[in-house]
């Protein structure tokens, strides 16, 4: 990053706009790991640049890579509208490459959001463009998306697709190895941590996730150490070592915080309330699990779609029910499990009723009320907050919504 900065200093790249393009590129590549909000200050110069000398190719992918930094911001639909029109805007323009990056990328959104089936199709899709298109090997990240997307594919399907998979991470994991991709390491050894789990092999799901947050850990990607993690906290916790999950788990919600992971924190935040109840300290799990449930309403604020919502909550309903279980058996409070319920059942039913919308685009000029949306997001995600304040920061996300589409509204 250090480097990339010293070349945008130079004399020569600032008057060299496609020299600017690309190291503003690539640092935007480096801040994504690292620095959401970095990352999109950096593709916004890109795209600035591409517009001013009519670059469309670059146009798109800034675009494109804006819907990516939407995505892990938690504007999930957002960043589904940005990476469907910048495929087909690439394929328009013939850019192989742009194509198979954001298509990984879509892959990747539909997998773990109660889509795999379509996700595993479109990595397929992709595949056979690059072997058409001429690629020697098959792109890392793409073998990684298409691991994932069986991973989570509905029983029975996944237990068919189990052989293929360990054949998958076997020789990605081999390639990555003997070309020192370090990224790709990890994300392909929680992977196989979590079959190895699957089948009851302990020792090398630990092995694996254990792998998994040193390699991150070294190699300084705060995104990846946080997701290995969470899995390792998760396998401690099903292991009935809560102990060893625990700090396990701050080190994780610290590395999410790090980079600015919006959407993730709520799951991160939960797996933090489940270990404090399996250690049997019952009050500070449900004040967890508030805070969760908190960050998730925060984000629902500028989901798109009714449909889009159904998924997010789909993704995070383990959060709603950790809640309800410990309520019940720890809590033993019926009232207070019926209020969880209903808000998460109620939460989705009023948003789908207030702001279905057809969302703008990620990469769109931001109104005043987009970025109050976007500020106080990060006041939820970062800020010491009490109850009330919470509350009262949710009740001005609803205000900045009005604000934003008073129609809709």
């Amino acid at each position: 990053r250090a480097e990339v900065l010293r070349l945008l200093a130079n004399p020569i790249a600032q008057s060299d706009p496609l020299l600017q393009i690309r190291s503003l590129s690539l640092l935007g590549n480096i801040d994504l790991n690292t620095n959401t909000a970095a990352a999109a200050e950096d593709w916004n110069k890109v795209l600035a640049i591409a517009k001013g000398i009519g670059d469309q190719k670059w146009e798109n992918r800034a675009k494109g890579e804006l819907g990516l930094v939407a995505g892990v911001s938690g504007d999930i639909g957002s960043a589904t509208l940005a990476l469907s029109g910048a495929i087909s805007k690439a394929e328009q323009l013939g850019d192989v490459s742009a194509h198979i990056n954001f298509a990984t990328w879509l892959a990747n959104g539909m997998a773990v959001n109660v889509m795999a089936d379509q996700g595993s199709r479109l990595v397929d899709k992709a595949s056979d463009l690059a072997r058409k298109s001429g690629y020697t090997e098959i792109p890392l990240q793409l073998s990684i998306a298409k691991i994932r997307a069986l991973a989570n594919l509905s029983e029975p399907q996944r237990e068919q697709n189990r052989v293929l998979s360990n054949k998958l991470i076997s020789t990605a994991l081999a390639e990555a190895e003997n070309e020192h991709v370090l990224g790709a390491q990890t994300e392909l050894l929680i992977e196989a941590g979590e079959i190895s789990a699957s089948r009851n092999d302990f020792s090398a799901a630990e092995n694996y996730f254990r792998q998994a947050t040193e390699v991150s850990k070294r190699a300084a990607l705060p995104r990846q150490e946080g997701e290995a993690c969470l899995r390792l906290s998760q396998f401690y916790r099903s292991t009935k070592q809560p102990a060893r999950a625990s700090p396990v788990i701050d080190q994780g919600i610290h590395a999410v915080r790090r980079v600015e992971e919006g959407y993730d924190l709520p799951v991160f935040v939960a797996e933090k309330a489940e270990v404090q109840a399996a250690l049997g300290s019952v009050q500070a799990a449900d004040v967890s699990f508030q805070q969760a449930t908190d960050l998730v309403e925060g984000l629902l604020v500028n989901a798109p779609s009714s449909q889009v919502k159904s998924g997010m909550i789909g993704a995070l309903g383990q959060i709603y029910l950790g809640h309800f279980r410990l309520a019940w058996n720890g809590m033993h409070d019926g009232p207070y499990v019926f209020s969880i319920i209903e808000s998460a059942r109620g939460r989705a039913l009023l948003d789908s009723i207030r702001y279905a919308r057809q969302s703008t685009s990620a990469n769109a000029q931001q109104t005043r009320g987009e970025v109050e949306i976007a500020r106080l997001q990060r006041s939820l995600m970062h800020d010491p907050l009490t109850n009330s304040q919470i509350r009262h920061m949710l009740d001005q996300l609803d205000e900045a919504y009005m604000q934003l589409s008073p129609v809709d509204y």
